[in-house]
């Protein structure tokens, strides 16, 4: 026969093992969905890592391409400890130029123009004697020179000076026409 209190335990058994059911089937799915969302979340740390990583190595081969350009623009300036030396390579420009070549005056101004805290302008009057064509070399040297150099002026003179011949027994003295100038040199130098 029927026996409603086995049916009632039969019953409350298949809704309990059911909510059971249920509750695991609900908790393995939110486990699921936290395990997709730190899954994404790392997915997005390995994109970002990535990209940066693509980044730097864009940028390390940026650097390495512009080395040479960087080396022109650092060479551009006088060194912090280079004044002696530039004033130097002037005076040996004039003389393998065959020019009298003398240092008047030095200077160091720092551009109104521009501050900066990075380099400032050194002026430097220059005075040479010599033929023209020396002169002249001696200018276009100076101009061309690595470093940012301007000739802001050039103030020329002809002489003429009479030369003693000491080779020959007449005594002979020759005139050799002679130019003097003066020169305002500006290079940019390191601070």
């Amino acid at each position: 026969m029927y026996k409603p209190q086995k049916a009632k335990k039969v019953f409350f058994s298949a809704i309990t093992f059911s909510l059971i059911v249920v509750v695991l089937y609900c908790y393995v799915f939110i486990k699921i969905l936290q395990e997709n969302e730190r899954v994404a979340g790392l997915n997005n740390s390995i994109e970002t890592l990535t990209k940066d990583k693509d980044a730097i190595i864009l940028l390390k081969k940026k650097v390495s391409e512009t080395e040479v350009s960087r080396n022109k623009i650092n060479n551009y300036f006088i060194p912090v400890d280079g004044m002696v030396s530039f004033l130097n390579e002037l005076q040996s420009i004039g003389r393998e130029n065959n020019l009298d070549t003398k240092i008047n005056s030095v200077s160091v101004t720092s551009d109104t123009k521009i501050a900066t805290s990075t380099y400032e302008t050194a002026n430097v009057t220059v005075e040479v004697a010599g033929l023209w064509s020396d002169v002249y070399r001696f200018v276009t040297l100076v101009e061309l020179m690595p470093f940012g150099v301007s000739v802001n002026g050039v103030d020329l003179e002809r002489t003429v000076e009479t030369i003693l011949s000491t080779a020959s027994k007449n005594k002979n003295s020759a005139k050799v026409l002679l130019w003097r100038g003066t020169m305002d040199v500006n290079v940019l130098k390191l601070k």
